[in-house]
């Protein structure tokens, strides 16, 4: 069973909607009223004709901050707030299109509001499109045009663009890759507040990619990404303890980290968090819930966890010893690409155990978690007389 390392995210994540209905209206006044006494007042203003007041009343109801939840009411707001004038109100309705919250989903349109937002001067707005852009949803892809967007948006300080145009240069989209251009933008966001771009530094400077490597200051800017609500920073913390690299080696906070991840929908910490009851390091040993854990991973799409799942069951461990399930889940995890899982596999295919022995897929099997690391699936590739 393998601990896995978590690393950068791969793809680059949509700038979420944060909403503090009326703050910008009254910056010194709103700290003393009530949602309810900003929701009315938010009311009167846009009654007058107020655009942006409009759409922060969008907002409340996306929110329920001083009035029920109504998304519907929402996306009616923020529409009204985009039609009288407001780039943000055009932002926000396009997010709820994205996503399809109060709205039916329909990303050509939710890129023509981001597009309109944009145009009107709001950085989220073109951040968003960028992502449009970057992913080929509702626009043609054009890694180039995101780029752009990303750039302008970071250039009127949004955070998220600039931890994103970081991710642009580091995977060579749209422009070349240049490593030290990426940390640069990482350290724009992070310095921003995006915890994103403090993770995805922190990774630069765990690894020396673009940056000197730096292990301490990767478990600093980790701390900083899980602080500022980014999940994947809190996992990786969680991994720096666990194998004590930039920190005191500690399971107990490996664990507090590693649930963090988890509870905020990181597969690869639910997994990791899995072996820590699997093992009994930092939490008491506790085979039912690394069953639960491995479950979670695995539902979520993370192929490690697919097979840790598939040795619980084949060894009866917090689950009925039950040697099909534990060929389904090694099969999940090794045709999402885990070489554990293929070992493992390859075993029940020699043996013939659960299925039907054959020694051709056993050797195939174990060929691809030789490639993947796995010493011990070497030795069975050359005990059955297969080639490297």
């Amino acid at each position: 069973m393998i601990l896995n390392r978590i690393t950068q995210p791969l793809s680059l994540t949509r700038l979420a909607l944060a909403i503090v209905a009326g703050l910008a209206l009254m910056p010194h006044a709103v700290q003393a009223q009530t949602p309810e006494q900003i929701f009315q007042d938010l009311t009167d203003s846009c009654r007058t004709g107020d655009a942006y007041a409009c759409s922060r009343l969008g907002g409340a109801f996306e929110n329920g901050r001083g009035v029920e939840q109504d998304l519907e009411q929402a996306a009616g707001l923020y529409q009204l707030g985009c039609d009288l004038g407001d780039a943000s109100g055009c932002t926000d309705l396009g997010y709820l299109y994205e996503v399809g919250r109060g709205v039916l989903e329909d990303d050509a349109y939710a890129a023509t509001l981001y597009q309109q937002g944009c145009d009107g001067g709001d950085a989220l707005g073109c951040g968003n499109l960028g992502t449009m852009y970057d992913n080929g949803r509702g626009v043609e892809m054009d890694t180039t045009r995101a780029v752009q967007l990303f750039r302008q948006a970071c250039d009127q300080l949004s955070a998220r663009a600039c931890s994103n145009l970081g991710l642009m240069y580091r995977d060579a989209r749209g422009v070349t890759i240049d490593l030290a251009q990426a940390a640069n933008f990482y350290r724009r966001g992070c310095d921003l507040e995006d915890g994103q771009g403090c993770t995805d530094l922190g990774f630069a400077h765990e690894v020396g990619d673009g940056v000197p490597q730096d292990l301490f200051r990767a478990t600093e800017l980790y701390q900083d990404g899980c602080k500022l609500d980014n999940v994947l920073g809190c996992a990786n913390l969680g991994y720096m303890y666990y194998i004590g690299s930039g920190v005191a080696q500690d399971d107990v906070q490996s664990v507090r980290y590693y649930e963090l991840g988890c509870e905020g929908g990181e597969a690869r910490a639910c997994s990791n968090l899995g072996i820590m009851y699997y093992e009994g390091r930092g939490v008491p040993q506790n085979d039912v819930r690394s069953a639960e854990l491995f479950r979670q991973g695995c539902d979520m799409g993370y192929a490690l966890g697919c097979s840790n799942l598939g040795l619980n069951y084949s060894f009866g461990r917090g689950v009925p010893l039950d040697d099909a399930l534990a060929v389904q889940y090694f099969t999940q995890g090794c045709d999402g690409g885990d070489a554990q899982g293929c070992l493992s596999l390859g075993y029940n295919y020699e043996v013939g155990l659960a299925v039907k022995a054959d020694r051709n897929r056993a050797i195939e099997l174990y060929r691809f978690a030789c490639d993947g690391g796995f010493t011990d699936a070497c030795a069975d590739l050359s005990r059955m007389g297969g080639q490297p």
